[in-house]
């Protein structure tokens, strides 16, 4: 598949695979192979490997039922697809406001319990930005695009995407909530986990 061989890619990839499929990464890779993860299947390690010619290799032991391997295999496609994909790159004027705000809250002093909400609130507002220009980046135009969170991650599914980190941005959003509606003050573990997790979803995005 072109443009598999790109540094990029493959850590988006391998970061992915590892997230959504406990895949594993195999370090003794071999010659000619970029990249080598062993996914989990059932009770079965179904091999997928990068060669340096971009092909791209599944593999399972006997035994793998075939309906439990494609289901995997599609899974796997649709992780490459989204992998070779860079939003940052296809929407850099869209996609720069986020980063612009990272780098701001990069520069907030995080032990001051005023500047911890403000990170948190921006990080969130990163967050959702970067979704929205995924949608659009697939299709998804009107209304939808000012949907709730959780319906934005919803429609992108629909549309065969992924959402990397997706957990962890959704308890930033949780988060959010609580300073926004109650006033909680987040902790600096806390806000220092959320600008780690939105520079990672932006990065991988």
């Amino acid at each position: 598949m072109p443009g598999m061989a790109r540094v990029e890619v493959l850590e988006k990839l391998e970061a992915v695979l590892s997230e959504s499929m406990t895949a594993k990464k195999v370090a003794d890779k071999g010659q000619y192979v970029l990249l080598h993860m062993k996914v989990p299947v059932l009770s079965y390690p179904l091999d997928v490997i990068i060669y340096t010619t971009e092909i791209v290799l599944l593999s399972s032991p006997q035994g793998l039922p075939e309906h439990e391997f494609n289901k995997a295999a599609d899974q796997i496609a649709q992780a490459i697809g989204w992998a070779t994909k860079s939003l940052t790159g296809a929407r850099p004027i869209s996609t720069l406001r986020a980063k612009s705000l990272l780098t701001y809250v990069e520069s907030l002093n995080l032990a001051n319990e005023n500047e911890r909400m403000v990170s948190v609130i921006i990080c969130d507002t990163c967050n959702e930005i970067m979704l929205r220009e995924q949608m659009i980046a697939l299709g998804i135009q009107g209304p939808p695009l000012e949907d709730g969170f959780p319906d934005k991650i919803k429609k992108i599914k629909e549309k065969k995407g992924m959402v990397y980190k997706e957990n962890d941005i959704v308890q930033i959003r949780e988060l959010r909530n609580t300073i926004v509606h109650h006033g909680q003050i987040p902790d600096k573990l806390q806000a220092e986990k959320c600008l780690d997790v939105s520079k990672d979803f932006f990065n991988h995005s």
